[in-house]
């Protein structure tokens, strides 16, 4: 009869392994070796022919799962970006549409629209007079708010501070628009004033709050084509041919200009632009350029007005962020966005439509004069 031993020779290794040789022998057989483990201390003795499965990736599968985790970012990215932009072209278009909402409101207790407040350039065609002046009066301070009777703010033709604070008490902005420190309000944010696609609400390296929206002063320029009303200088059409107006400095003071929806849109509510994004350079964010450094308050300058270049410049509008198109003198006249593919508008009927970046110049330039009495299709720009 044949008897068969089974023997385990334990040996400690660096004090948290231990070696087991389970040996099994038979009395006429010599002893053999049949199989070799780790165990940690303190597991329970497996039998000698128990395998024991050690789950762990291998080096290249877990290259596969990281080049497998990359391939899906790389596809997820772009549509996640393309969502985002979608989610704040929506929020921006909304600011918009509750800024026309305030103009009309503000019409529906005035009879007309807020203007453009005090003009302190006519515009002339050298550095330093281009709208992107500072907004301030002639001993350079900044232009202080227009008071009726001591006691309230000023409205229409009167009040020199510009239409983004004219329309305060419509965007329930009520108590700042009566706060008496000139200063406080020109350091307030106001987050409808900001383009979620372009900056966050706040303040720029002077502390002033600014606007990422600019109301339609018309055209900058005739165009012997298009628009070229007889004896009218281009002070006079770069102040009163959009929806929103002021007076030169060069014109008389007796001129008080107001647009109203009875008579003062010919072209039609529907074909006319009441306001949009403006163009800025994205490394001066909230840094103070001329065109952005006089708060949303700022009167009739670049600040918070721009225009429409004649077409026969042949300069693309809407333009995107991060391009400098054509000389320094310029840009700060134009309309532009953060947005990929073309800028928000708001029309005088408070209909939203993007305009692509670079639409038909010459249809452009109708949309944003009010009085030009030619037919235009704005839907030849979106």
């Amino acid at each position: 009869m044949r008897e068969t031993i089974g023997i385990s020779c334990i040996r400690l290794v660096e004090g948290n392994y231990r070696k087991v040789w389970p040996i099994y022998t038979r009395k006429e057989e010599p002893v053999q070796i049949s199989r070799f483990r780790l165990l940690p201390v303190g597991s329970p003795k497996l039998s000698g022919r128990t395998r024991a499965r050690v789950a762990a990736f291998t080096l290249v599968e877990l290259l596969v799962v990281i080049a497998i985790i990359g391939l899906l970012m790389a596809l997820l990215l772009p549509a996640i970006q393309r969502v985002r932009e979608a989610a704040n072209r929506m929020r921006c278009a909304s600011n918009l549409s509750q800024i026309a909402l305030a103009f009309h409101n503000h019409h529906n207790d005035f009879n007309y629209f807020p203007t453009g407040g005090l003009s302190v350039s006519d515009g002339n065609d050298v550095v330093g007079q281009n709208y992107a002046v500072d907004f301030k009066d002639a001993s350079g301070s900044p232009v202080p708010r227009t008071w009726a009777g001591g006691y309230a703010p000023a409205v229409g033709a009167d009040q020199a501070w510009g239409w983004a604070y004219q329309i305060l008490p419509y965007i329930e902005q009520t108590a700042l628009y009566r706060n008496a420190d000139d200063n406080a309000v020109r350091q307030t944010p106001i987050p409808l004033y900001f383009c979620p696609a372009r900056r966050r609400p706040g303040v720029d390296i002077n502390g002033w709050a600014q606007i990422d929206y600019a109301g339609s002063a018309g055209a900058y320029e005739e165009d012997s084509q298009w628009f070229a009303p007889a004896g009218w200088s281009r002070p006079t059409i770069r102040h009163s041919s959009g929806v929103i107006v002021s007076r030169a400095p060069s014109e008389p003071p007796s001129i008080r200009r107001v647009v109203d929806l009875e008579s003062g849109i010919p072209d039609g509510t529907s074909n006319t632009i009441l306001a949009g994004e403006k163009y800025l350079r994205r490394f001066q964010y909230n840094m103070a350029p001329p065109e952005d450094n006089d708060s949303f308050i700022a009167g009739f300058v670049n600040d918070v007005v721009r225009w429409a270049r004649a077409p026969q410049l042949n300069e693309a509008q809407p333009f995107p962020d991060g391009k400098l198109y054509g000389s320094d003198a310029n840009h700060p006249r134009r309309f532009g966005s953060a947005h990929r593919s073309g800028a928000n508008f708001v029309f005088a009927d408070r209909s939203v439509r993007l305009v692509r970046h670079g639409a038909d110049p010459a249809i452009f330039y109708l949309l944003a004069i009010r009085f030009d009495h030619l037919a235009v299709d704005p839907a030849k720009v979106q």
